[in-house]
């Protein structure tokens, strides 16, 4: 099994990309139970890895994007695998940099931005900022 911390990242990533990966009342339900998942996972880290690859093992397009995302050691989206924004060094030239992640303090939703255009959004369970990691 893999590493239930990565399970966990995992998990909070696939949330906000559930409305592409499966039809919307699916996402919705599905983005439920992930949530509450995440927010017990304090109880017992291994079970509730367990719990959560099998929900979202349970569709082949949830399951294949959860296995691009494990297999990547920074545990990145599959569009942000091999994408670069471009960013800005002090003397003002173009420089290459990596998508960043953002993260809840409360470590049940995370969230890349593509480019340095995006704003993080707020978490949905916690109406917090999301803090640059």
């Amino acid at each position: 099994m893999d590493d239930p911390s990565r399970v966990l990242e995992t998990a909070a990533l696939i949330r906000g990309y559930l409305p592409e990966l499966v039809p919307a009342d699916e996402a919705k339900t599905i983005e439920q139970i992930v949530s509450h998942l995440l927010n017990s996972a304090e109880v017992d880290r291994s079970e509730i890895a367990g719990q959560l690859i099998q929900v979202l093992g349970s569709r082949a397009r949830t399951r294949t994007w959860m296995r691009r995302v494990l297999d990547d050691e920074a545990l990145r989206p599959p569009e942000v695998q091999d994408v670069e924004e471009r960013g800005v060094d002090p003397i003002g030239t173009a420089l290459p940099v990596r998508a960043r992640r953002f993260k809840c303090p409360h470590g049940d939703f995370s969230w890349f931005r593509r480019t340095a255009a995006h704003t993080p959004p707020n978490c949905p369970d916690h109406n917090c900022a999301l803090v640059a990691v």
